[in-house]
């Protein structure tokens, strides 16, 4: 596993969907010995390519409107048994429906009322497909598949999961980017929504295996992402009650992304990632001193003031009364103000809009190329 990977990967992605569409796959019939085949294999590059279009931001080559062939069904169905094929049949076509109603262009020349109600739509949309999901595939429960019995429902679960997780996210940071002029209860309720989805990938990244045959968006796209997420939440609420939390799980982020470093053998540079840890907890302490410095000056002002009018005046740890210019001259110390995180209240959180965010929080290259997230000229020397 290498980053030369990911290029190849996406380039075959690409050119089987062309294939497929040129063929005729995609047609109600084709004129073949064995069509199901052939209805089977456009479906499963269907959803290969949905899925890599939405994570590299980009629209998607195989057109919806323009398939005509039916999912086939699975062979020995047994009720309750998750049908893989027709769950991620819908699922790729959601994927691209959001793509199309909340991050194309189109879709971002649109009125912020009309985004905002596409986004409402798509959450819909997105719920409805989760209640059709057997109750072990769905989001929100545990993961109780045993990888030795059944690894290939643990797998398809850990997908569903993740690609629902990745969703949530970016429809959540969209709409505290298009609401963030409109404080409310409602904007909170997103602010936590993300919070949530994000811990659930971070959570989930344990049941993920350091293997070739794992996709890329569900080896590091995601769980970078999701890092992301909970970092800002950390550094823009040093004080809020959710911190202790959100560092625990970036602390459990840091043992992912070791573990994926040890076990490719410094292939790549996982270590840089593992480092947000340390650096969100080193933050929090020097805000938390900060705070219990000023907490205790400001107390030491309150006495001064209560004695001050005993002894005529304000004076000094000698007992000389203090000038006017001696309190207006000394330098408060004041917390850090991250882009109004102090303006909001203490129970609160604060998340930051970036008015060119993309799908998961990073502006991705022509090709996702994970080495940009780290240090590209370590591994390019060409660049140096």
């Amino acid at each position: 596993m290498s980053f030369s990977c990911i290029p190849i990967g996406e380039t075959l992605v690409s050119e089987a969907a062309r294939i497929v569409q040129l063929l005729g796959y995609n047609a109600a019939y084709v004129q073949t010995e064995d069509e199901r085949s052939c209805h089977r294999a456009f479906w499963v590059i269907y959803w290969l390519e949905k899925v890599t279009s939405f994570f590299r931001g980009r629209g998607s080559m195989i057109p919806d409107y323009d398939i005509g062939c039916p999912v086939p069904e699975p062979p020995n169905t047994v009720p309750g048994q998750l049908d893989w094929l027709l769950t991620t049949a819908r699922l790729g076509r959601l994927m691209s429906r959001t793509y199309e109603c909340l991050f194309s262009v189109s879709a971002v020349q649109m009125h912020t009322d009309a985004r905002i109600a596409a986004i409402d739509s798509i959450s819909r949309e997105l719920e409805a497909w989760n209640c059709t999901l057997p109750e072990p595939y769905q989001p929100g429960t545990p993961i109780r598949f045993s990888k030795s019995k059944n690894p290939c429902a643990q797998d398809m679960a850990l997908q569903i999961r993740f690609i629902y997780y990745a969703l949530v996210m970016s429809m959540c940071r969209l709409r505290i980017h298009l609401t963030v002029d409109q404080p409310s209860e409602t904007n909170q309720e997103t602010k936590r929504q993300l919070m949530e989805a994000a811990r659930a990938v971070i959570y989930h990244t344990r049941y993920i295996e350091h293997e070739a045959h794992v996709p890329v968006w569900q080896l590091g796209i995601v769980p970078i992402s999701a890092l992301f997420v909970i970092f800002d939440f950390v550094i823009h609420n040093p004080l809020h009650k959710e911190t202790a939390t959100n560092i625990s799980f970036l602390d459990i982020a840091a043992g992912y992304f070791s573990r994926w470093e040890i076990s490719n053998k410094d292939s790549l540079p996982a270590s840089s990632a593992a480092e947000f840890s340390h650096i969100a907890r080193q933050f929090v302490r020097d805000v938390q001193a900060r705070s219990q410095t000023m907490g205790s000056r400001r107390t030491s002002r309150l006495e001064s003031d209560n004695i001050g009018p005993m002894t005529g005046g304000k004076n000094d740890s000698s007992g000389f009364p203090m000038q006017p210019s001696h309190v207006m001259n000394e330098e408060p110390l004041v917390l850090p103000d991250i882009e109004g995180s102090s303006a909001i209240g203490p129970d609160q959180l604060f998340y930051p809009e970036d008015p060119l965010q993309t799908l998961l929080g990073t502006y991705l290259p022509p090709t996702t190329d994970l080495s940009n997230m780290f240090n590209s000229a370590l591994w390019y020397p060409g660049s140096l």
